[in-house]
């Protein structure tokens, strides 16, 4: 999920990536809803980010080296950033939010430059929270807090299965097996997807 761009200052919080595609919808925004030097400032930044994903496809079907992919993205985030300074004194209180608000987060925007895995855009997410959203339209969602802390775990658990390639069916009966025992319940995280041993708490010893 896309983090929204715009608002407070975030000197003091953890550095997040932020998606490029969030920026990229508010400088579609800019295109459509302005003329003039708006206009214009938004026309070379949409000429600036197809640049950038164009790149980003080479690098993800593998006809581009990261490497490369980086030193190409160098010069083109110094013109995107000039840019965005030129957009913070357009004229448009607006616009001059958003832009702000993009160079705010900066360095969270151009985190998949840097690390590998990261994607420029929110699409993952969206994927992974469509199942949730089918089923709350189908089910009508939940009635009690008891009810919505049990759908937040239970996908939660599926979704982060399915994506690392683990056995749903075999996480839930590990986790219910380790909840029957006293023990802590298996670990979610990647690195930790190994089977957990655990051993009868000592008020269950015969």
């Amino acid at each position: 999920m896309g983090a929204r761009i715009g608002g407070g200052r975030h000197e003091n919080k953890p550095v997040r990536p932020v998606p490029m595609c969030n920026a990229r919808h508010a400088v579609t925004v800019q295109v459509a809803e302005h003329k003039g030097e708006t206009e214009r400032i938004g026309k070379a930044l949409l000429t600036e980010t197809k640049l950038l994903f164009d790149w980003w496809y080479r690098v993800r079907d593998g006809t581009l080296k990261r490497s490369s992919f980086q030193v190409y993205v160098s010069p083109l985030r110094q013109r995107v950033e000039t840019l965005l300074e030129e957009g913070t004194l357009c004229g448009n209180v607006k616009v001059e939010s958003r832009c702000r608000g993009i160079l705010e987060r900066s360095e969270a925007m151009w985190t998949f430059v840097r690390v590998e895995g990261v994607e420029p855009s929110n699409n993952a997410s969206e994927r992974a929270l469509r199942s949730a959203v089918l089923w709350r339209k189908g089910s009508f969602g939940t009635h009690s807090p008891q009810g919505s802390r049990f759908v937040e775990r239970i996908l939660t658990a599926t979704t982060s299965c399915r994506l690392q390639g683990r056995n749903v069916f075999a996480y839930i009966t590990e986790a219910c097996q380790a909840a029957s025992l006293g023990c802590p319940a298996p670990s979610l995280l990647p690195q930790a997807a190994a089977p957990v041993v655990m051993t009868m708490p000592e008020r269950y010893a015969a």
